[in-house]
Formats: C-alpha cells, sequence, structure tokens
C-alpha cells in the first residue's frame, strides 16, 4: 500500500500537538500527558488525537476538559506553525491501552513469582 499524504499530514498534527501540549499553562492540565496517536479522517478536516495520562481519576477528569477547552487555543497555534492549507478540527479522546498493557505486565510478572515461589 503506498504512503498517502495523509499519512504523512497525520503524523506532523501528531508531533506538533504533542508539542504544543507541553506549553499548555492550564491549572487543570496537571499529570503527565502523552499522545498515543491521531487519526485524521479521509477528507481531512477532522483530526482524533488519542491521549494517556498518568494520575488519578480526578486528574483524567480535569485533564480532558483541560484538553477540551484549549481545542481552539491549540487549533490557532496548528496554523500559525504550519504551512497546510486546511488545519483540521481536533478532538481529544482518552487512550486505556496504556493502562491495560501495565496491568497485563504486572499480573504476568505476579504469575512469573507464583510460578517460582510454588
Amino acid at each position: 500500500m503506498p504512503y498517502r499524504r495523509a499519512d504523512r499530514v497525520e503524523k506532523l498534527l501528531q508531533q506538533e500537538v504533542s508539542k504544543l501540549l507541553c506549553t499548555l499553562k492550564d491549572p487543570e492540565f496537571s499529570g503527565l500527558v502523552t499522545v498515543t496517536g491521531a487519526s485524521l479522517s479521509s477528507d481531512l478536516k477532522n483530526l482524533q488525537v488519542f491521549y494517556s495520562i498518568i494520575g488519578s481519576q480526578e486528574q483524567k477528569k480535569k485533564c480532558a476538559v483541560a484538553l477540551r477547552r484549549s481545542q481552539s487555543y491549540l487549533h490557532r497555534e496548528l496554523r500559525k506553525r504550519l504551512e497546510l492549507k486546511r488545519i483540521p478540527a481536533l478532538t481529544f479522546s482518552y487512550d486505556p491501552i496504556p493502562e491495560r498493557a501495565d496491568r497485563i505486565a504486572s499480573l504476568l510478572e505476579q504469575i512469573e513469582k507464583e510460578k517460582e515461589e510454588g
């Protein structure tokens, strides 16, 4: 399958959003947030950004609110930074996969310890 322009734009937008999140100064934006992926619509009008956060449930909720609140700011900053004809509308979605992977890893470690003991 050939490498589509949309794939390159998607990757570029993901990197730029990740960099911009490091500059947010919202007090609700606490914890360690990582952009885990992005999905650009086929018409290049919408970008869904997937993120993960290390923190409590309260921090996760506050972070989701802060991200929603900062969508227009991030859109403006992307427009300034990138030379694209159209900057897609941003939406943020929580990605639970890293948490699940940590849980599975800890369960596997626990099983390994039990095997060694028993």
